[in-house]
């Protein structure tokens, strides 16, 4: 099984708060792509900016996971819809990442 994450900001670059249709909509999307997810509605990650300050943000991660045989179809289901969802969201780019998992 393959587990997918994808880091939706709440702000903006300069600040102001996505909008929460935008917002809702991604995750009816991946819902109905992977048809559950698991949604934390508030995580917080930091980097550095290129001034090597470091900068909080706030964001919705979304976790879903796709069987073995649908794996290679929902990697490029993803990778399609991340260009619309980065546009959508203002974004140069959205943290989008998978790993095996084994369901004990």
């Amino acid at each position: 099984m393959r587990r997918y994450e994808i880091l939706i900001p709440l702000f903006h670059n300069d600040g102001s708060p996505q909008s929460i249709d935008v917002i809702d909509n991604i995750i009816t999307d991946v819902q109905r792509w992977f048809g559950g997810i698991t949604v934390d509605r508030e995580v917080v990650g930091e980097w550095a900016n290129a001034d090597g300050e470091v900068v909080e943000d706030k964001l919705i991660r979304l976790t879903a996971d796709a069987g073995n045989e649908a794996h290679r179809d929902s990697e490029g289901w993803l990778r399609l819809m991340k260009y619309d969802w980065k546009a959508d969201l203002r974004q140069d780019d959205i943290w989008i990442t998978s790993y095996d998992v084994t369901v004990i």
